[in-house]
């Protein structure tokens, strides 16, 4: 059996790239393979994309997310890996708590805006946060509030919804960019789970 790759999202049998050992890359990379085997039959082609994470970008995340929902950790929320409306892929999910988490992106650089992804499923006791505030900081001790805005939960409303809260910005310096949102705590009255532990699931912040 032949294995072809290529590592530029074109069809790997068009650059016949053999594979033979350890691919090495350095930067975000689209990979595809495909395996040929007797009488010239070939397998699907298998894609793959892997994401480089900015040197020296870290996330700390003040708050515990749940043990079932997380994204494969703290770093995939800045891996740009996005979920889908199934809550199952990479969401990291908090029950009942608050979402409270420092972005580091490793230097003071010029940021022209930030966003952060959520998921509403009603549901599954999932809903967007009541309130979400974006602050930013030179030194990583005093913070100053650039961006708030506040959610109210529509009751009739019970289809999956991604909703992205970008803030756009002139090019304002910064290195730690703070993400905080407000978890209603429970479920409404009208839910029904009312009284139960409403849930917060984040996915992606991204900086630019």
């Amino acid at each position: 059996m032949v294995i072809y790759f290529s590592t530029d999202g074109s069809d790997p049998l068009i650059n016949k790239n053999i594979y033979s050992g350890p691919i090495h890359i350095n930067e975000t990379t689209i990979l595809k393979a495909i395996s040929e085997g007797k009488n010239k039959n070939y397998s699907k082609v298998v894609t793959a994309k892997f994401n480089k994470i900015p040197e020296g970008k870290s996330i700390k995340i003040n708050t515990k997310h749940s043990h079932t929902y997380t994204a494969d950790g703290d770093i995939g929320l800045i891996d740009n890996i996005r979920g889908t409306s199934n809550f199952h892929t990479a969401w990291q999910g908090y029950e009942g708590v608050d979402f409270d988490a420092v972005v580091d992106l490793g230097r003071i650089q010029k940021i022209s805006s930030i966003n952060s992804s959520f998921l509403q499923n009603t549901g599954s006791w999932i809903f967007f946060p009541v309130l979400i505030e974006y602050y930013i900081s030179t030194d990583g001790n005093n913070f100053t509030k650039i961006y708030e805005t506040k959610n109210i939960v529509n009751e009739n409303y019970y289809d999956e919804e991604i909703k992205n809260f970008k803030k756009n910005l002139d090019d304002i310096e910064a290195r730690f960019i703070k993400v905080f949102a407000k978890n209603m705590g429970t479920c409404p009255p009208w839910h029904i789970g009312a009284g139960g532990k409403a849930w917060v699931f984040i996915d992606e912040i991204t900086v630019e």
